[in-house]
């Protein structure tokens, strides 16, 4: 059962779905224990059988599974029987980890982004180790070439923000770069612009990979050496700089010279390795 399904039944009358033998659901789709107890109670499916499954279909099939609970709702997984696993410390030198609590990397696989808790004989599920859309890698990079191909996109990136609820899930904000230009011209151009955004990245990724929000900038991209800053550009947004710059004067204005000066004998002059070294750590 997925996310979208139970979303579906708490918002239906009783007895929608006919009463099944047994449910199981992905735990990296929502770990919102609370509303899944609320739809079994509000479709009288409290006496079924529930149980958690992590399948991919990429690694082989099932990966972690549970036991059946009763009308209850948990976070218990225990590895595939049959496929040996390690648990890893989640550190920037992966490591076998000396504790019971880790990432899980089943055999064969090159990462793991599945954090456990041994409890008991089993494990519980303890979020994932990157942002993640219901479980599945956004693909940033198809949805960054995509949006290139619209001419008032100087650069993209999309940012993971925690959803503040429950859930556990977090919402994958588009951050655009249009560019310096006028706050009117922005602003008459913002609807129309956002509307070309998700028609691009639906007709390019389909209507489930489409962001949660869109934010838009009339700013220059951060680049490092003529490639976009992708880490530099996710902190502005997080630490609301980008806010702040397109309310200074001064910072608006120099993005406004530097778009005119592009190909020009100072754009080249502004490249060079000391001009790039000052650049970077300018606070625009």
């Amino acid at each position: 059962m997925t996310r979208a399904l139970r979303e579906l039944l708490l918002a239906s009358p009783p007895g929608l779905l006919p009463k099944p033998g047994y449910l199981l659901r992905d735990p990296l789709e929502c770990q919102d224990l609370a509303a899944w107890q609320k739809m079994l109670d509000a479709q009288g499916l409290g006496k079924v059988p529930l149980g958690n499954l992590i399948y991919d279909s990429a690694a082989g099939g099932a990966l972690l599974f549970s036991g059946r609970r009763r009308g209850l709702v948990t976070c218990e997984l225990l590895p595939a029987p049959g496929r040996p696993y390690t648990l890893l410390v989640p550190d920037t030198v992966p490591r076998p980890s000396p504790s019971q609590q880790g990432a899980f990397l089943p055999s064969g696989e090159e990462l793991g982004f599945i954090a456990l808790v041994r409890h008991a004989d089993q494990f519980l599920f303890a979020g994932t180790l990157t942002a993640r859309r219901d479980g599945r890698h956004y693909p940033e990079e198809t949805a960054r070439l995509a949006l290139l191909e619209l001419p008032f996109v100087d650069g993209a990136a999309v940012v993971p923000v925690p959803s503040g609820d429950s859930s556990g899930r977090f919402l994958l904000v588009l951050v655009v770069l249009t560019g310096p230009e006028p706050a009117p011209r922005f602003a008459e151009q913002l609807a129309a612009r956002t509307t070309a955004i998700f028609q691009r990245l639906r007709a390019q990724l389909g209507e489930g990979l489409l962001p949660d929000q869109i934010a838009l900038f009339p700013l220059l991209a951060p680049r490092t050496a003529g490639v976009l800053d992708l880490k530099r550009l996710r902190a502005d947004y997080l630490t609301g700089a980008l806010h702040r710059k397109t309310r200074t004067p001064q910072i608006t204005t120099l993005h406004a010279l530097i778009a005119a000066c592009r190909n020009t004998t100072l754009d080249r002059l502004r490249k060079t390795p000391a001009a790039e070294s000052t650049l970077q750590k300018a606070p625009c």
